[in-house]
């Protein structure tokens, strides 16, 4: 919900519901699984290793202690002013077509839902950039900005959004399942993974779940960072009627449709978007902890700092909660969205019960 807002003294405002929580919306596509883990081991760069079945990390940092790390998105890792270099390896440039769907990935990510200021640009001297590489066995990407030349490696070329899906963890994004808050919404069946089929060894690592995550929204079952139903599952089991991802009540309706690689969804868009804001973008939340600057990662706690503060024309985001109106009267233009929905903002008692001069 958006509105074009001028406050005036004893106004009062009431922000309806905007969106429905993704958990209840109803996905339009069904899934498609994931890569087969069975398939040859793929050749990683130098001094990395894979986790969560397409995530590069550094093979020293493995085991290590990450604040950082979010189960979402990393935000230590996000690329500074939102640009991203980028260039192709050979096996890429010189098919018109892998160009073409790395070209079409970018577009869908920059346009996102809200706009973002990602802004993918060819590379000429940058020594921070991402690469895309044609791979035979594996998709796979380290998550956010790593320093350095990193590797996207692709070889699901038939299916677009799974370079929307790799390109999202070089941006700064880990996959749904590993929220903090996820057993209330999936429960991982580990007696089905795999033992054998990830270096030799058990799958299970590739479920993990960070303790100390954090996420925007509610739980995203269809976020294109969600696994599959049977992602990694033992190959003496049989799917459907196996899975190492079941979708708890009362959201069993998604089980089939997890993991799908054919559609950004919504919350996806406006976590990119607000993760890359555009510059006149600010942001309000009641639970925020300190005075905040007005950005995604450090709302301002009160409604009414952020509309005095918002620039004309720019957008106030603002978090579920109950908020007051300010005082005073302000006609600066400007729209107010309440992405999650659960808004109300009301005139402070003492202006509601303000009598009016003839």
């Amino acid at each position: 919900m958006s509105a074009r807002a001028r406050r005036h003294p004893g106004a009062a405002l009431l922000l309806a519901l905007a969106f429905a929580a993704a958990v209840s919306a109803a996905p339009p596509a069904r899934a498609q699984e994931e890569p087969d883990p069975r398939l040859p081991a793929p050749r990683l760069p130098a001094g990395y290793s894979l986790v969560e079945g397409d995530v590069l990390v550094r093979t020293d940092e493995l085991g290590k202690p990450n604040p950082g790390r979010f189960s979402t998105f990393q935000v230590d890792k996000l690329w500074p002013g939102g640009i991203v270099p980028f260039a192709y390896d050979t096996s890429v440039a010189n098919y018109p077509s892998r160009v073409l769907a790395v070209q079409s990935a970018m577009s869908r990510l920059t346009a996102a839902n809200y706009g973002s200021a990602v802004l993918f640009v060819p590379r000429t001297s940058e020594s921070d950039y991402v690469y895309y590489v044609a791979d035979t066995a594996s998709n796979y990407s380290p998550v956010g900005r790593q320093g350095g030349r990193q590797d996207i490696h692709v070889v699901s070329w038939g299916s677009p959004f799974v370079l929307d899906h790799e390109t999202m963890h070089s941006l700064g994004f880990w996959h749904e399942q590993s929220r903090s808050d996820r057993d209330t919404y999936v429960t991982i069946h580990t007696e089905n993974i795999c033992t054998f089929c990830c270096d030799g060894g058990s799958c299970a690592y590739n479920f993990q779940k960070e303790g100390s995550s954090s996420a925007y929204g509610p739980y995203d079952f269809d976020s294109i960072m969600h696994y599959s139903k049977c992602a990694f599952l033992s190959p003496s089991l049989f799917c459907p009627g196996n899975y190492t991802i079941e979708v708890n009540p009362p959201y069993a309706a998604w089980q089939d449709l997890i993991g799908q690689r054919n559609h950004l969804s919504r919350l996806d868009r406006v976590s990119l978007s607000f993760l890359y804001a555009l510059g006149n973008w600010r942001f309000v939340d009641g639970n925020a902890g300190g005075p905040g600057t007005g950005a995604f990662l450090d709302p301002w706690p009160d409604f009414a700092t952020g509309v005095w503060s918002t620039p004309s024309g720019g957008t106030l985001y603002v978090q579920p909660g109950s908020y007051l109106a300010p005082f005073g009267g302000l006609s600066t233009p400007m729209r107010i969205e309440a992405p999650l929905g659960s808004v109300q903002v009301t005139a402070a008692p003492s202006l509601a019960t303000r009598v009016r001069r003839p």
